[in-house]
């Protein structure tokens, strides 16, 4: 089982690897490990994610409350909300990266509907991609787009926030930074097949085999 230094180290390492790959930028994004049942470490406001130290997380509970931080970094990042409401809607869900990716966000400004699964990819890796309606970033309205978005796909592990960035989510903070990674080249991907002339989603028959591969009914 990981210690608490190890799940800061991390966020650390995933914050370095988002930055050098050109995922998030400035101070953008936010990552957060649901490290116990009531405690979640996330990371402080507005601090660029390519230079983060393990001692500036901050540690916060189910309802937002700080439990552990420095003093000079005592403020989670400003969409702790959206964090902790994937956390009480989806037990499953042990981590989170949020980030601006430049394809995922133009996807997101644009809010392209991607309901249509272009690449067995998509469900291997994500169940679903769910997009959002718009929501004022850093309230509660996101939390609520994001439920919304949940009830047409529940278990979607990837969520395009419209006019904002993306969301991926997994069983550890590697699982969620990876599925970020993969979300960026798909949707790229899509963007080639749209400038060949687009492309045919996968068939009712074909969702119909890899499920029946995967043992999944989505």
């Amino acid at each position: 089982m990981k210690t608490e230094s190890c799940y800061r180290k991390d966020i650390v390492e995933v914050g370095k690897r988002l930055y050098a790959k050109g995922l998030l930028e400035g101070g953008g994004g936010n990552m957060s490990i649901r490290i116990a049942e009531n405690e979640v470490l996330i990371t402080p406001s507005g601090m660029c994610k390519g230079v983060l130290e393990p001692d500036q997380l901050v540690k916060i509970d189910l309802e937002g409350k700080v439990i552990a931080a420095l003093k000079e970094y005592s403020k989670p990042s400003r969409d702790y909300r959206m964090h902790l409401g994937l956390y009480k809607r989806r037990t499953d869900i042990k981590a989170i990266v949020h980030s601006h990716p430049p394809v995922a966000t133009g996807f997101a400004i644009a809010e392209y509907p991607l309901d249509e699964i272009a690449a067995p990819e998509v469900m291997f890796t994500f169940n679903h991609i769910a997009v959002t309606e718009y929501a004022l970033p850093t309230t509660e309205e996101v939390p609520v787009a994001i439920n919304k978005a949940l009830d047409m796909y529940p278990m979607a592990n990837a969520i395009i926030l419209a006019k904002h960035g993306a969301i991926t989510v997994g069983g550890d903070l590697w699982d969620a930074y990876y599925k970020m990674e993969t979300l960026e080249a798909y949707l790229k991907s899509l963007v080639v097949a749209k400038l060949m002339g687009g492309f045919k989603p996968l068939s009712p028959e074909q969702i119909g085999k890899i499920e029946a591969l995967m043992g999944v009914k989505y």
